[in-house]
């Protein structure tokens, strides 16, 4: 995906009206928010795409906020709004901003390009790049009965599970705060959908399928966003989802 520019300028459209994007954002917020006061945590967001989630922080008041991206066209984007981000590699998370450290470090659905190798290298990277106590918050695609061509999009290798998920963070030492699928009401139509897409796409095609992400109406995004929230509150422990929200914290 780091070189499809049309990706990456829808995303930068829609990510922060869009009730998926709303809702992972609020996700992140809430979770600092329980463990930390001052808005002068140093946060990095990496692989953080067109910047969506750096406005939402911004906007809630966190100012020291960094972030990195693989794509020349996420970075280009994200310095035009005025945000501090630079060109880099989910594997050099060791060197990258190299004489800081972190509170919160966060990488929303970007483990998925990497190998297991790689997974786990990020992991204990991010790891010795926090403070004490500091928090590492992950989104994460799940399950593979939910892949579609929007995986095939924008080029996703892996879906994950809460037992792949806890075997990483136990070889790490992390303690874990929040492991959680979602949206869990939203997940058969998603199911459906995308069992649908992958009936129907042809592998050997030269057309290159288009992602998920488009822009919905604004009452939808408002009902979807409302709605999903809600769920969040009233279930605590999903039995599946599209999504897998994690928190971890270093002990």
């Amino acid at each position: 995906m780091i070189d499809n520019r049309r990706e990456y300028e829808v995303m930068a459209e829609v990510e922060t009206h869009h009730w998926w994007y709303r809702v992972l954002h609020s996700l992140v917020l809430e979770s600092i928010e329980r463990e930390r006061i001052s808005p002068n945590v140093h946060v990095l967001d990496a692989g953080c795409g067109t910047g969506g989630l750096i406005h939402s922080l911004k906007a809630a008041g966190y100012r020291q906020v960094k972030g990195f991206d693989l794509s020349p066209i996420a970075v280009d984007i994200c310095q035009k709004r005025g945000f501090d981000v630079e060109l880099g590699n989910m594997n050099d998370i060791a060197t990258i901003q190299a004489y800081s450290k972190f509170d919160v470090i966060i990488s929303n659905d970007t483990l998925c390009y990497l190998s297991a190798d790689e997974q786990l290298a990020f992991i204990k990277n991010a790891y010795m790049r926090l403070n004490k106590d500091g928090l590492l918050m992950m989104n994460l695609p799940a399950l593979a009965a939910f892949r579609g061509t929007h995986d095939r999009a924008v080029g996703l290798l892996h879906r994950f599970n809460q037992f792949e998920v806890k075997a990483l963070i136990e070889s790490v030492g992390f303690e874990t705060l929040t492991l959680r699928y979602w949206p869990f009401s939203l997940s058969p139509a998603i199911f459906a959908v995308r069992a649908w897409q992958r009936l129907k796409y042809d592998p050997a095609s030269s057309i290159k399928p288009l992602s998920d992400l488009k822009s919905h109406n604004i009452l939808l995004n408002t009902l979807l966003f409302r709605f999903i929230r809600l769920e969040i509150r009233l279930t605590r422990n999903a039995p599946f989802g599209s999504s897998l929200f994690t928190v971890l914290r270093r002990t």
